[in-house]
C-alpha cells in the first residue's frame, strides 16, 4: 500500500537500499524496462550478484528489445538470468477475449509461472511504481497483491515515482535511464477485440519497422482493418516526409491493413479511450 509519505529523489535511493537490506536472497521480476532494471542494479549493489536472481517471462506479446535489454544487464551485472518461455499465454481464453481485466489474467499467469520455476529466494520483487497505481487503471497490480508476501513492490511501499526511478537509474550509470516507456503488444488492441497470434505478429512487425527507421516512441494501434500510428510529437515531421511516409504505408499495408493513419495527438498513455490501458 502507498504510505502517503512522499520522499525526495535524493532520498529515494537510500530508502531503496535500506529496504533491500531486509532480505538475504531475492528474485527480481525483470522486464527489461527502467523500473525493474533499476531494482536489479540496486539489489546487486546491496546484496551482491550471487544473492540476486533475475527472471523474465518471454511471451508473444512482449517486445524482443526488452528481453535483449534484460539479458544485457544481467550479463553486465553478472546475475543469473532465468528466461521462462510462455507461448501458452495466447491460449488462455480470459486473456484472448481481451476484456477490462486482461492484464489481471496475464499477470496472474506470469507470476504463477515464475513461482513454480524458482524456489531458492526469500521473496520476488516487481517494479510497479507509485505513479502507476496513483493515476492508471492497473488490474495487473491487483493480481500481484493477491500473492501477498511472496511478491513485494518496493516502489509502491516507499512511494517512489517514475521521475525518481529515472533519477536513481541515472545516478547508477544505467544507460536506459531515459528509455522510452513501453508496454505489451496486447495494449494496441481495443478492449473487446479478440487477441490472436496473427494480429500480435502484425503489430510487432509494423512497430519493428518504425523502430528500425529510428523512431523512439512507437505504437501501432489496431481498429479493425486500420492501423493507427502514434509517435512522439517531435518525431511527426520526419514521419510525414514523403519517402518515409510512403515506405511506412507500403509496408504496413503489406501486413494486411487496409488503412494506415497517423494520430495527430501523438503518443499518449492509454492511447485514447477506445483502446486498452498502456504506458
Amino acid at each position: 500500500m502507498l504510505t502517503g509519505i512522499k520522499i525526495s529523489c535524493l532520498d529515494a535511493i537510500n530508502e531503496l537500499k535500506r529496504w533491500f537490506r531486509a532480505f538475504n536472497r531475492v528474485g527480481i521480476m525483470l522486464s527489461g524496462g527502467v523500473d525493474s532494471t533499476t531494482l536489479l542494479a540496486v539489489a546487486v549493489e546491496v546484496l551482491g550478484n550471487h544473492n540476486v536472481i533475475a527472471v523474465t517471462v518471454a511471451s508473444p506479446v512482449h517486445h524482443s528489445k526488452d528481453l535483449d535489454d534484460a539479458k544485457r544487464y544481467c550479463d553486465l551485472l553478472n546475475v543469473r538470468h532465468v528466461v521462462i518461455e510462455a507461448p501458452e499465454l495466447m491460449n488462455i481464453e480470459e486473456f484472448a477475449r481481451n476484456d477490462l481485466m486482461r492484464c489481471y489474467y496475464c499477470k496472474k499467469f506470469m507470476v504463477s509461472k515464475i513461482l513454480s520455476s524458482i524456489k531458492d529466494v526469500d521473496v520476488f520483487i516487481e517494479g510497479t511504481n507509485a505513479d502507476d497505481v496513483r493515476y492508471d487503471f492497473r488490474p495487473g497490480y491487483k493480481a500481484i497483491k493477491e500473492f501477498k508476501q511472496l511478491i513485494r513492490s518496493p516502489y509502491i511501499e516507499l512511494s517512489i515515482s517514475k521521475e525518481c526511478i529515472r533519477s536513481i537509474a541515472k545516478s547508477l550509470g544505467l544507460d536506459i535511464h531515459n528509455k522510452p516507456p513501453n508496454s505489451c503488444l496486447a495494449t494496441r488492441i481495443p478492449y473487446g477485440s479478440r487477441i490472436t497470434l496473427d494480429l500480435i505478429n502484425r503489430i510487432r512487425n509494423a512497430e519493428d519497422y518504425l523502430i528500425k527507421l529510428g523512431f523512439q516512441v512507437v505504437r501501432v494501434r489496431v481498429h479493425g482493418d486500420m492501423a493507427r500510428i502514434e509517435v512522439g510529437i517531435d518525431e511527426m515531421p520526419r514521419l510525414i516526409e514523403y519517402e518515409v511516409r510512403s515506405g511506412i504505408i507500403r509496408y504496413v499495408k503489406s501486413l494486411g491493413f487496409k488503412y494506415v493513419v497517423l494520430d495527430l495527438e501523438g503518443y499518449r498513455s492509454s492511447g485514447g479511450t477506445l483502446v486498452s490501458s498502456d504506458q
